[in-house]
């Protein structure tokens, strides 16, 4: 298990993220990607990768 799914920091990151539009979501969700995933990525990837990211925030915009 990961976690106390009641915990005070949890229950509260949970309300934070049922305040925000679909589209701050997705953005942050893009930005973890950018920050965290990417430099998982194969090497043959990673511009597929970057031109799919730059054209979610396009459609988000």
């Amino acid at each position: 298990m990961l976690g106390n799914i009641n915990d005070t920091t949890l229950v509260s990151l949970m309300n934070m993220i049922e305040t925000q539009s679909a589209s701050t979501l997705a953005k942050w969700a893009l930005d973890y990607v950018e920050e965290h995933v990417l430099m998982l990525c194969h090497h043959a990837f990673v511009e597929d990768m970057k031109i799919a990211i730059q054209t979610s925030r396009q459609y988000i915009n």
